[in-house]
């Protein structure tokens, strides 16, 4: 996803973060912690891709287009295979809308905003990383 350069260097453009906040009845309660991503605006290393139920005749040209080289779109939309499935691009971002994103941070981040980089993995758990400042 990114280089080594850009996880050790200043923040990128495209910098998610990762905000921690306490309860507001119970400050230190770090089960009562809520975890949201922020984004700076979805591109194609964060957006999010859905199941699509492509046709027979779809499937077949996306089939094609991956076989030639060529970019998998149907039905105006880009498409990639996930875990055997034809899933279509969204404008949203999968770091935000991920629902493993509470389970995979939880107790590993100080209330706060964090800066983060993220793996897909499969395609379908998260990993999230946080980036510290490095002295080069």
């Amino acid at each position: 996803m990114t280089t080594q350069d850009q996880l050790f260097s200043p923040l990128v453009a495209d910098q998610h973060f990762l905000i921690v906040t306490p309860d507001a009845d119970y400050p230190t309660d770090e089960d009562l912690l809520t975890y949201d991503a922020e984004c700076p605006g979805v591109t194609d290393s964060c957006r999010r891709y859905e199941d699509c139920r492509a046709n027979e005749a779809e499937a077949d040209l996306l089939e094609a287009a991956v076989d030639n080289g060529e970019p998998a779109v149907a039905h105006g939309a880009k498409h990639l295979k996930i875990d055997g499935l034809w899933c279509a691009a969204t404008d949203n971002c999968n770091v935000i809308s991920h629902d493993g994103l509470p389970a995979t941070v939880a107790g590993r981040f100080e209330p706060g905003r964090h800066p983060i980089d993220f793996d897909f993995g499969d395609g379908t758990e998260i990993v999230i990383l946080p980036i510290e400042a490095v002295n080069r």
